[in-house]
């Protein structure tokens, strides 16, 4: 993917970062959330989603502005994004994978929770 073709996916990201700084609105409880983007928020990007995106993230009113969101949040941390493939996004989802099976056995509750998948993560 081009420089010039992310910078357009990026655009919608930040002109509502940079609208929600200076609206002064604030954010919604993520329990307003349908349980699919409730799931991405509260587990599946927990430890690597910034305050601030989180905060936008929440400010937003439909799926298509949340779909918008989470497409433009990875394409942001894709490390080569003239790939096909977003090398971040696929380890991200790996080590989930990997701590969901081997850590937190000792304890209720998935793997990525526990304090060593914390980490592995």
């Amino acid at each position: 993917m081009s420089r010039k073709k992310l910078f357009w996916y990026m655009v919608p990201l930040f002109f509502s970062i940079s609208l929600l700084s200076f609206s002064g609105q604030k954010a919604k409880s993520s329990k307003d959330l349908s349980p699919a983007y409730r799931k991405w928020l509260e587990e599946e990007v927990v430890y690597i989603i910034t305050p601030k995106e989180k905060e936008v993230f929440l400010q937003l009113e439909t799926d298509r502005e949340r779909n918008l969101f989470m497409e433009a949040f990875w394409k942001y941390r894709d490390p080569n994004p003239t790939t096909p493939e977003n090398e971040f996004k696929d380890e991200h989802y790996r080590r989930i994978r990997y701590a969901n099976q081997n850590f937190g056995k000792e304890g209720p509750g998935a793997g990525w929770r526990s304090a060593m998948g914390r980490i592995y993560i």
